[in-house]
């Protein structure tokens, strides 16, 4: 069956967050989190800095005051996802 009425479509809530990019950006500034949201999108979604403890060491689990803890997220164990040694390589 086809798909129609996308020109309409408006994407459900969602638990996500979006680490920004450019700190100095205008929260008007087209492009932004708060434009696309003014234009009816994502109006139900958090964009934040996740927080995480330490990405530069590949930590990405969320600090205690992380605004991901308060939608539901729960940290898990580093090292227990992603490709593995057992991986073939190509």
């Amino acid at each position: 069956m086809p798909v129609t009425g996308l020109s309409s479509y408006r994407t459900p809530p969602c638990l996500g967050c979006m680490r920004t990019a450019d700190a100095g950006a205008s929260s008007t500034s087209p492009g932004t989190a708060a434009a696309w949201q003014a234009m009816g999108f994502d109006t139900h979604s958090v964009f934040a800095d996740p927080l995480f403890v330490d990405p530069e060491s590949n930590d990405y689990r969320v600090r205690s005051e992380s605004p991901a803890l308060k939608l539901g997220f729960q940290n898990f164990p580093m090292g227990t996802w992603g490709l593995t040694d057992e991986f073939p390589d190509v």
